[in-house]
């Protein structure tokens, strides 16, 4: 199509969004929104190589589907919406995805079960893990320098990273929430390596200086635990990947704040299933230092709230270092203890010279009420005293 009709297609799309956003209530009466869905996916169709043209149908098509839901995205998927979608985002430049990638990842997000299942079909997972690997393929080739780019680069470039991952991945969890199908085509196009690689690029100590990277990171964690969670092979992938790494360091970062505590507790609730009746993984993080970065993570958000100095005023010994953590986080952290040191001597040892059960003691006091923390605190202090004199003692 020449530039003037495609001008003229942006300024009828445009129009279009517009009348949704300050018109609505006027259009029930005036508009037919059946034909108008129609109308958008041939505009995509026909204008395949304009970025703009994508960018603005796809917005028009979420506010088309959600006007209207049921019959409007039953329009949409017979007029090939979907497809259109996943055609608009397969064609971006990964370095530059813009507005066609944030609406189109949302439009293909959007609806029920039935819709995410189309969207799947039409190869809405294939084509957001394509993205998800463009964006961090410059990790493989330069690991070192990619970490390091994080500090290099300008604050804006990072949040314009950030965003798009975060837009990627919550598209992801999205699609892949309840629809089997979904999992199955992201577990077998990669997507637990890409997972993975892309939390090596964004590793969360890169907030020291960009704040904010932990939301991605959240969205990331919870996307690894819906490829990975109760699939042997998949946990097995993931750790080949560096997985279990990628968790730990996770855990050792220093910076305080909720939002990296809601991180760390995904990452060990991940920790946990990728440990649980997996000896290889249990064995890899307790030599990669796990029980160590297990117990700090317990303690370390409250020092940083309440120091040992202020511990002594207030009457409280060294390890009563738990006091406004979320209970949940010392509850996972606890479970993946017990996988580490299950049926192995030298761990339960390593654990109890690292201050574990002064640590339990200390977090069962302070919630009491709690019962996940004094279920798993009990089987753990069982296991750790169990035919363990110095731990009794």
């Amino acid at each position: 199509m020449d530039s003037g009709t495609e001008h003229l297609v942006i300024e009828a799309l445009e129009a279009l969004i517009a009348s949704y956003d300050y018109m609505a209530p006027l259009l029930p009466v005036t508009f037919d929104a059946h034909a108008a869905v129609e109308a958008v996916v041939k505009a995509m169709r026909r204008h395949a190589g304009s970025h703009e043209v994508q960018g603005l149908a796809c917005s028009a098509l979420i506010c088309l589907v959600e006007r209207d839901n049921e019959e409007s995205r039953f329009r949409a998927v017979k007029a090939g919406a979907f497809e259109a979608v996943v055609a608009a985002l397969r064609s971006l430049d990964p370095s530059n995805p813009g507005q066609a990638f944030f609406w189109g990842s949302l439009f293909l997000s959007r609806g029920n079960v039935e819709n995410r299942i189309c969207a799947g079909n039409a190869g809405a997972v294939e084509a957001l893990m394509a993205v998800l690997r463009a964006l961090t393929s410059s990790v493989k080739k330069t690991p070192k320098r990619a970490w390091w780019m994080l500090f290099t680069q300008t604050t804006n470039d990072v949040d314009a990273e950030r965003k798009d991952l975060g837009i990627l991945y919550e598209a992801l969890l999205r699609l892949l929430d309840g629809v089997a199908e979904n999992l199955t085509r992201a577990r077998n196009v990669g997507g637990v390596e890409a997972l993975v690689c892309a939390m090596r690029r964004h590793p969360i100590c890169a907030m020291r200086r960009h704040p904010g990277i932990e939301c991605t990171m959240e969205s990331a964690c919870d996307v690894l635990d819906a490829l990975t969670g109760g699939h042997t092979e998949i946990m097995t992938r993931a750790d080949n990947a560096g997985a279990v790494k990628s968790v730990l360091a996770i855990l050792r970062v220093g910076v305080s704040g909720g939002g990296v505590q809601l991180v760390k507790m995904r990452a060990l609730k991940i920790l946990q299933n990728l440990t649980c009746d997996n000896s290889e993984n249990r064995h890899l993080a307790v030599d990669a230092g796990g029980i160590e970065a297990l117990l700090t993570t317990m303690r370390g958000h409250a020092l940083k709230l309440h120091p040992i100095g202020c511990n002594i005023l207030l009457g409280r010994d060294k390890f009563d270092v738990t006091r406004n953590c979320p209970p949940e986080l010392h509850q996972y952290a606890m479970a993946t203890l017990c996988n580490l040191t299950a049926d192995s001597a030298e761990s339960t040892t390593q654990a109890g010279n690292a201050g574990v059960v002064e640590t339990l003691v200390s977090a069962m006091r302070e919630f009491k009420t709690h019962e996940g923390v004094q279920r798993h605190a009990c089987r753990l202090l069982t296991s750790l005293t169990s035919h363990n004199a110095e731990n009794m003692s």
